[in-house]
């Protein structure tokens, strides 16, 4: 968990729970991106979810303590931006491509002032804590755009 201040029994039943349903979130999003690209779309938005599949498959690997290593956020923050990149410049979507960019340069700012990444470039916690809520709004954010966009298209 993100709080120092949080109680153990906290800590011991949430963030499990946590650890495993977060990258699997992000997994279904990132599979639903590829299935409207049309099976991934251009070579870099491809390269981007499979990146960010990558990522979410460890960090749910992580969070059943089955793999330590790599911060899986960096892969997938890398594939998020990559496939943002990728929609906005093949004209896939460009609102769903600024949010889905916009979710990856969150996260990267988010992830380079938490003081517990290890690549920490200036541990800022108050940034930190509200970069991540504005990554997890934008998430949803694309989550919901995504949605909409699915449901026009049945």
């Amino acid at each position: 968990m993100d709080s120092p201040d949080a109680s153990g029994s906290v800590i011991g039943v949430v963030g499990p729970v946590l650890g495993v349903t977060t990258p699997t979130l992000f997994l279904g999003g990132l599979v639903g991106l590829y299935s409207w690209l049309g099976g991934g779309g251009s070579l870099l938005q491809r390269a981007g979810l499979l990146v960010g599949l990558v990522g979410t498959v460890l960090g749910g690997f992580h969070g059943l303590d089955w793999w330590e290593g790599l911060d899986w956020w960096i892969l997938l923050f890398a594939g998020l931006t990559a496939v943002g990149v990728g929609m906005i410049v093949e004209d896939a979507s460009q609102l769903l491509g600024t949010l889905v960019l916009a979710s990856g340069t969150l996260g990267w700012v988010s992830l380079l002032t938490d003081p517990a990444f290890s690549g920490v470039l200036e541990p800022m916690r108050q940034v930190h804590v509200a970069f991540a809520a504005l990554f997890c709004l934008s998430c949803v954010a694309w989550g919901w755009v995504l949605f909409r966009a699915v449901s026009k298209r049945t």
